[in-house]
């Protein structure tokens, strides 16, 4: 499959993990680069084309007699991923940042466990998986379900700790598929302790020239991330973080909680 990303001089850089483990903020230091672009998450692999892939491979095994049925009676396989490949370019294409910027960094935390979709979709992509241990997550996504995230984070620890297990494990398993030179794995404390550090690793691995200098200017400065399409017009491109997002006060998990965090992790 030919790899239209490449063929329009397009880097796609994918910066995933499980969610509330760090990533939105590299997200906001890598988009202090002049040369890197990036816009609101697009979920666009968990929510639309895995969709899409998994009613292929249905309509692959359906013995419905008459021989096939559905997008395969039309496409090969090879035309059915250059169309997710095309499909996916537009998405991002809508984005000014994209269009504008030779890099373009897509955080969806959810992307974690669809690496081997994506690989497949944009053979030259590349990953950086932020990694968190786990009792800041559950901490995290616990504070998320009682506050903003209610419409997504879970309730009980028992579903935070399934969670971070599943992500985690299904996310390095497709990891461990792609190959060296396309991902990078960076770890949360390590970014708390030292951000320079991670962010030169960073830019090493897409790269991009730097120094002291340029590093400390992408820690300070001040991003904005955009959305575009039918929520702009609802509500305003600029994306606001919700309050509690960058939490402040923590609330500690109880002896319990972490009991059964050493338990299950």
């Amino acid at each position: 499959m030919n790899d239209l990303y490449m063929k329009e001089g397009k880097q796609m850089v994918f910066l995933v993990g499980v969610p509330r483990s760090g990533t939105t903020w590299l997200q906001r230091m890598l988009s202090n680069h002049h040369k890197i672009a990036t816009a609101q998450e697009s979920h666009l692999f968990n929510q639309f084309i895995s969709v899409m892939v998994e009613q292929w491979n249905n309509a692959l095994h359906f013995k419905d007699g008459r021989g096939g049925v559905g997008i395969p009676a039309y496409f090969t396989q090879q035309q059915f991923w250059s169309s997710l490949s095309t499909y996916s370019y537009n998405v991002f294409s809508a984005c000014e940042e994209f269009n504008n910027h030779d890099i373009f960094l897509e955080k969806t935390p959810d992307h974690l466990i669809h690496v081997s979709t994506i690989n497949k979709v944009i053979p030259s992509a590349k990953f950086i998986y932020v990694t968190r241990e786990p009792y800041g997550v559950i901490e995290s996504l616990l504070a998320a379900g009682k506050q903003w995230g209610k419409a997504w984070a879970p309730k009980t620890t028992q579903q935070a700790i399934r969670l971070y297990k599943n992500y985690t494990k299904e996310g390095e398993r497709q990891l461990s598929q792609i190959c060296s030179d396309k991902k990078l794995i960076v770890s949360y404390e390590d970014m708390v302790k030292a951000p320079e550090v991670i962010l030169k690793q960073t830019l090493s691995f897409l790269d991009l020239p730097h120094n002291a200098t340029s590093i400390a200017a992408l820690v300070e400065g001040k991003s904005e991330l955009k959305r575009y399409g039918e929520f702009a017009i609802k509500n305003g491109s600029q994306v606001i973080e919700p309050k509690g997002f960058r939490r402040s006060k923590k609330e500690p998990l109880t002896f319990f909680q972490k009991l059964q965090i050493n338990l299950a992790c």
